[in-house]
């Protein structure tokens, strides 16, 4: 049961943290910045006076989508503490008993064996483990997508 729990509690918060990157990520604001990365970032840069002059008549867009993106890189690493602490305060503030619970299955570095040869891990690794494979699944499609 406690086990369910912090894995419904993990998925949640990893899917709300991906739906309000998401949100956040769609904005125009941040869509105008990705569209004049993508559009100059594959452009070879020449060195003859031709190359030099497009260079000087768009750094100035170049420079605010670096900006506005480092932006968007900066909100989404918040977005992502914010819900992680809320996910630590969940687990250690729900009524558990025992931070340490028994898991039918050993996970490499996180579970250790208990006097009675029982497997133990803490129960904010199963969080934390629920909160990032949504995660992480979104992150892969980004990047296929992106590619």
């Amino acid at each position: 049961m406690i086990i369910t729990i912090t894995i419904i509690i993990g998925i949640v918060f990893s899917l709300l943290t991906t739906l309000i990157a998401t949100v956040i990520s769609k904005l125009r604001f941040f869509q105008w910045a990705m569209e004049i990365w993508s559009k100059y970032s594959t452009k070879k840069v020449t060195k003859d006076k031709r190359g030099i002059r497009r260079v000087k008549k768009v750094r100035l867009d170049i420079s605010r989508a670096r900006a506005r993106l480092i932006i968007l890189f900066i909100i989404e690493l918040v977005i992502f503490a914010v819900m992680y602490t809320l996910l630590y305060l969940t687990i250690v503030l729900l009524p558990f008993g025992s931070a340490f619970i028994k898991i039918p299955f050993g996970i490499p570095f996180l579970t250790f064996q208990a006097e009675d040869g029982s497997l133990v891990t803490h129960i904010l690794f199963i969080a934390f483990i629920a909160f990032m494979q949504p995660s992480y699944l979104f992150i892969r499609l980004l990047r296929l997508k992106f590619e």
